[in-house]
């Protein structure tokens, strides 16, 4: 048996008791609204602890979906099916070097900032949409790569964004969602870097 206090006169009393022998209060209703509120008071912290483990996962999925490397193996932003307006609208107006109806070729000089790796990249447009794009790399005297050392660079690099990729003759392969993407080692201070379409090749 457990004592409580009279909410009237303080003095102890059992727990059980319907009202205070000393004062005459009533104790049951009392006794009754504090279990009750114990038991709201629970249920609000249940809650609050609900509400903040779904804010919590709900967070940790969207910051995975936002953070969730790309797999499509698109170059640059640039869309399998892009007409030949999108893809001139895309491109720096000065690497332009020649523009036809189904190929447009541009160079960048210090290739993503790499001192004397140069990049011829000719964007191939067939039936009206994009459906390769092919960088020639050149790797200049200006240099501070060797041939290996670049080509083992962009190997890895695309290994960690896709996968391991295939040995062929001469040439590193990667199979993505969207893309065939093939590293060609051509001639001492030239590599090819071809991305094609596959999803025309799938319909």
């Amino acid at each position: 048996m457990a004592l409580i206090q009279c909410p009237e006169c303080g003095a102890d009393i059992s727990d059980k008791a319907t009202e205070c022998p000393k004062c005459g209060c009533p104790v049951e209703s009392s006794a009754k609204t504090g279990t009750t509120k114990k038991k709201v008071f629970s249920t609000k912290v249940m809650i609050l602890i609900l509400a903040f483990l779904f804010i919590v996962v709900a967070g940790i999925g969207i910051y995975k979906l936002i953070n969730r490397p790309d797999n499509s193996g698109l170059y640059n932003g640039f869309n399998w099916g892009m007409t030949y307006d999108e893809v001139i609208k895309k491109l720096p107006e000065e690497s332009i070097v020649t523009q036809k109806q189904d190929s447009i070729t541009t160079m960048i000089l210090d290739y993503e900032e790499k001192e004397g790796i140069d990049a011829l990249t000719s964007y191939n447009i067939g039936e009206g949409l994009l459906k390769s794009i092919t960088l020639y790399i050149t790797n200049g005297e200006d240099s501070s790569y060797t041939d290996e050392s670049l080509i083992d660079e962009y190997t890895q690099h695309l290994d960690e964004l896709y996968g391991k990729h295939e040995e062929e003759l001469i040439s590193s392969v990667w199979i993505t969602e969207k893309s065939r993407i093939e590293l060609s080692y051509l001639l001492d201070g030239l590599f090819a870097l071809k991305y094609e379409d596959i999803t025309r090749m799938e319909e």
